[in-house]
């Protein structure tokens, strides 16, 4: 009689937590996939992440010195591998990567991927790199040398050999996809039967195989702004992160990623470490001294919020009043003096970069 006995207990397990490369987004120690239409600004948005990870920065829609941001949930840096199988390194993705400030010594470049013959080469590159916290396929297709109409093939050949090397080295592994034709930039007929996933290239094996897969698509208010939304997997997903492509013309060079900021609550003190730190930039950057009036024009703030500021600035030591009048009193920085607590890693050009984005958006 064939032997039936169980293999095992989950009583016997040891269960594991891993800190995902963006919760929500993308996985560590797995598979992920980012699919959109051609156009879509995915090259982009990918551009985007590996420039933060490389810097150690928030995640988005947070710019890099956003009080906003959990910072104590903020990785370190750390090194990311790319291979862009479309775009050219040196005409394109090299000024993307310095357009959103990457330290391009942590992104390793991988010009040639051939899948499955490059499996081994594949993981002997993460390896290389010490600490590689996500791989970035660009687009996967270019990629696969075997075909991806069949889901066994699928699965076996491609998909399940990525996920083992993810696992065995903790490394992310993001797989960038097409959408096929009929999608009209996402955006799906009212009366629709299908949903954004029945457009994904290839079988039904690329999106039943990975436990995260999101898309982009065109926003249905301005087709300007890009929804980065969650498409399929396990658990639920995000709310959809828009973002526009800032470019002054077609193959800018120094195109970037605008992320669209929540509703600013001014309750919240982290706001208020933000009105500080803008206050405190102004008089630095100030001829003169300055009143609370003039602050409150500039900073385009209550005047309750900048009175309350420059309270603190004057208590810490960043600033001085004098006869109604307030001036920066040190070299120190805006982020220090808005916190008024040891020195914080930061760069009073983050406070323009807001003043620009809020313009941008309407705001």
């Amino acid at each position: 009689m064939e032997d039936t006995a169980l293999t095992g207990f989950y009583s016997d397990r040891q269960p594991i937590t891993v800190d995902d490369v963006f919760p929500g987004w993308i996985l560590a120690a797995d598979v992920s996939s980012l699919t959109a239409v051609g156009g879509g600004g995915k090259g982009l948005l990918s551009v985007d992440i590996m420039a933060r990870i490389s810097r150690g920065w928030p995640m988005p829609p947070y710019v890099y010195d956003d009080p906003l941001a959990d910072w104590d949930n903020v990785a370190t840096a750390g090194s990311v591998l790319h291979c862009p199988l479309e775009d050219d390194p040196d005409r394109t993705v090299w000024h993307r990567l310095a357009a959103a400030d990457a330290d391009m010594t942590r992104v390793g470049l991988m010009e040639s991927l051939a899948l499955p013959e490059d499996l081994g080469r594949l993981r002997s590159e993460i390896d290389n790199l010490g600490d590689c916290r996500l791989v970035v396929i660009d687009p996967f297709m270019s990629a696969a040398t075997t075909t991806t109409a069949f889901n066994q093939q699928l699965r076996h050949r491609l998909l399940n050999p990525l996920i083992h090397i993810a696992r065995e080295t903790g490394a992310g592994i993001w797989l960038v996809h097409h959408m096929t034709k009929g999608t009209n930039g996402g955006r799906l007929a009212p009366n629709s039967t299908k949903s954004l996933m029945d457009y994904v290239a290839g079988s039904k094996g690329f999106t039943d195989t990975l436990r995260m897969n999101t898309v982009i698509v065109d926003s249905p208010v301005d087709p300007k702004i890009k929804e980065w939304r969650f498409g399929k997997g396990n658990g639920g997903g995000c709310d959809p992160l828009e973002y526009m492509v800032v470019a002054s013309r077609p193959n800018d060079p120094d195109a970037h990623i605008e992320w669209r900021m929540p509703p600013l609550n001014l309750a919240d003190p982290r706001v208020f470490e933000r009105v500080q730190a803008k206050v405190a930039a102004e008089l630095a950057a100030a001829p003169f001294p300055l009143t609370p009036q003039a602050l409150t024009v500039q900073c385009g703030v209550p005047f309750a919020l900048v009175n309350r500021a420059l309270a603190n600035l004057v208590k810490s030591g960043a600033a001085e009043k004098k006869r109604g009048v307030y001036e920066a009193r040190t070299a120190i920085s805006p982020v220090r003096a808005a916190k008024a607590i040891e020195p914080q890693p930061g760069d009073p050009a983050a406070l323009v970069m807001f003043d620009q984005m809020a313009a941008r958006w309407g705001r």
